[in-house]
């Protein structure tokens, strides 16, 4: 049975989701774009397609959320909700993940730590060439993740997040005691809910 694992992730800034998808090691899924659409509300009411991809921004601008539905040569039915909450671009980017490829959805374990890291190494290499200043991210099986511009609350009020990402800056904002503190970009700190990982760096 499948699950889904969602990266949510609020930044200043729209992603370059072209240098994403083809100059990072995400060209190895080989993702293209299916369909473009895009919604009122989250009850899905007036959606639309949206065939010039010119118009993404404008419609995002304009309070609408915007749902990406993704192809790829290898990972399962993904894509990619994008929203402006609070001044900032929120995303979701959501992929299904079959049984069998290291699922635990309730922390990072020695098995599903190989994964996480090829994530770290995406944001990292996007990083290089690109600052979206990213704000937090929180990624993880079936979350619910409510951004509401606090973000003491936002940790509070979301759930099933394995992972949090923020700036160092922010850091001190942050208390997350089930959590294992980890530095891995510049700038960027992670926080890591880890299975079993004691002696693991």
């Amino acid at each position: 049975m499948a699950i889904t694992f969602e990266i949510n992730w609020v930044c200043s800034k729209l992603v370059d989701l072209e240098f994403l998808f083809h100059k990072t090691s995400m060209s190895a899924l080989g993702i293209t774009i299916k369909k473009i659409s895009s919604m009122e509300n989250w009850c899905w009411e007036n959606s639309s397609i949206i065939f010039d991809i010119t118009t993404v921004q404008e419609r995002i601008n304009a309070g609408k959320i915007v749902n990406i539905e993704l192809n790829s040569s290898v990972t399962g039915n993904s894509g990619i909700f994008i929203e402006k909450n609070n001044n900032c671009y929120e995303y979701c980017f959501w992929v299904k993940v079959e049984d069998g490829h290291d699922v635990n959805e309730f922390g990072i374990t020695p098995e599903n730590k190989l994964y996480l890291q090829k994530i770290y190494d995406v944001f990292v290499a996007y990083n290089m060439h690109h600052d979206v200043n990213v704000l937090i991210l929180g990624m993880g099986f079936e979350t619910t993740f409510c951004y509401d511009g606090d973000f003491g609350g936002t940790i509070s009020k979301s759930n099933n997040i394995i992972v949090w990402i923020v700036s160092n800056s922010l850091e001190s904002q942050f208390s997350l005691s089930d959590f294992t503190r980890s530095e891995v970009f510049t700038n960027y700190v992670a926080f890591e809910k880890r299975i079993g990982m004691i002696d693991v760096p």
